[in-house]
């Protein structure tokens, strides 16, 4: 099995819905942690030149 973080997205999904001990709970929790934390920020980005939010 390769590294999960070299993976790409389609790969991991089917990974994860399979019979295979990894990537655990743990593993995909961090991830949806990561992404919304990236999210977050992709927000911050947008909001934080405009008039109306200063």
């Amino acid at each position: 099995m390769s590294e999960l973080i070299d993976m790409n997205v389609k790969s991991l999904l089917e990974l994860t819905g399979s019979d295979a001990p990894t990537p655990g709970g743990g593993s995909m929790s961090a991830l949806a942690g990561a992404v919304g934390a990236q999210l977050g920020r992709m927000v911050y980005h947008l909001t934080e030149n405009k008039k109306a939010w200063r």
